[in-house]
C-alpha cells in the first residue's frame, strides 16, 4: 500500500506499470461456514463445496491443494470446567495439540506443543486453573484435514507441508516433486508450501480456514490476506473454494474479484484516517 501510494504521489517512478486487476481462470465458489451442518457438535472441517470440487479432481486425474493457517492438529484447547485456554507455562502462548507420527502409539504419540518457544506437554495433563480433565480442542490444523481425508479419500495419495514436515527447502521440494509426480494426488499445507505451488499449479485449491488471521492485531493483516487470496486465485487452473466465517468481509470480496484498485483505495483512505 505504501509503495503505491508513493507510487500514485510521483515520489516513486514505475519501472512496470503496477498490475491493479489479477485476472484467473478459476471458478471462485465462497462458503459460510456458519450455514455448513454441524455434525455432533463438531465444527465441518471441510464444506459439501469443498468435497466435491477435490472428488472431481481426483476422478479427472489432477492435483490438488489444501490451505489451513495453522500446522499440528488442532490450535485451541478449553477447559470444558472453566473455560480455561490450555496455554504453554513458559511464554503463554495457546499450545496446539499434535497426533502421534506414523509408527507411533497414541497415547505416546499424542502431545502438546508451544509454537512459539517449542515446549511440549503430555497429552494426559489438566486444566492449571481448576484441575479438570475435561479439556476440548477446537479448530483446525493441516494434521486434522490430513487424518479427515485419509479416511474416507483413499484412492488419493495424501501429501503434507509445513515447518514439521519439511525442515528444509530439500525436504519441502522432495514432498513437492512427489505431489508433482501424482496423478490426483492432494498437498494440504500452510504458509510453507506456497512459494513451491507457482512451478506446479493446482488445478483445485481449497482454504479450508484463515479466520484466525483477521483476530491477530497486525495492521498489515489485511494486505496479507488480500496477498493470499489472490496468490491463490492466480495460481489455480480450474477451481477456487474459499471457507470461511465471516463471508462479509470487504477485502474478502475485493480479493476473490481480482480488485487491486478498490482495495488499495480502500486501504489507503483508512491509513489517512487513522
Amino acid at each position: 500500500i505504501e509503495t503505491l501510494a508513493k507510487t500514485f504521489a510521483h515520489e516513486y517512478e514505475e519501472v512496470l506499470k503496477p498490475q491493479m486487476h489479477q485476472q484467473t481462470n478459476a471458478a471462485v465458489s465462497l462458503v459460510d461456514m456458519r450455514e455448513v451442518p454441524h455434525a455432533q457438535g463438531e465444527s465441518p472441517v471441510l464444506s459439501p463445496q469443498a468435497t466435491d470440487a477435490i472428488s472431481r479432481s481426483i476422478e479427472g486425474g489432477e492435483r490438488s491443494f489444501i490451505y489451513a493457517t495453522r500446522k499440528g492438529h488442532t490450535p485451541l484447547t478449553l477447559c470444558r470446567d472453566c473455560g480455561t485456554v490450555l496455554t504453554c507455562d513458559r511464554c503463554d502462548a495457546p499450545m496446539v495439540l499434535h497426533l502421534p507420527k506414523q509408527g507411533e502409539r497414541d497415547i505416546e504419540g499424542r502431545h502438546f506443543a508451544c509454537h512459539r518457544c517449542g515446549r511440549e506437554r503430555d497429552a494426559k495433563t489438566v486444566c492449571g486453573t481448576c484441575g479438570g480433565w475435561r479439556l476440548y480442542a477446537y479448530g483446525m490444523g493441516v494434521e486434522k484435514i490430513h487424518d479427515l481425508l485419509k479416511s474416507y479419500k483413499k484412492e488419493a495419495p495424501l501429501f503434507l507441508l509445513s515447518n514439521d514436515t519439511a525442515k528444509s527447502h530439500a525436504d519441502a521440494m522432495k514432498i513437492m516433486n512427489a505431489w508433482r509426480e501424482s496423478t490426483n494426488g492432494i498437498l494440504i499445507g500452510t504458509v510453507r508450501a506456497l512459494p513451491y505451488l507457482r512451478d506446479v499449479n493446482p488445478h483445485t485449491s481449497v482454504i479450508a480456514s484463515f479466520d484466525t488471521l483477521l483476530m491477530l492485531p497486525d495492521v498489515f493483516m489485511q494486505e496479507r490476506l488480500f496477498d493470499l487470496l489472490s496468490f491463490m486465485r492466480e495460481i489455480t487452473v480450474k477451481r477456487l473454494v474459499v471457507q470461511t466465517r465471516s463471508p462479509e468481509q470487504e477485502t474478502l470480496r475485493m480479493a476473490l474479484a481480482g480488485d487491486g484498485l478498490a482495495f488499495f483505495k480502500s486501504e489507503e483512505k483508512k491509513k489517512k484516517m487513522f
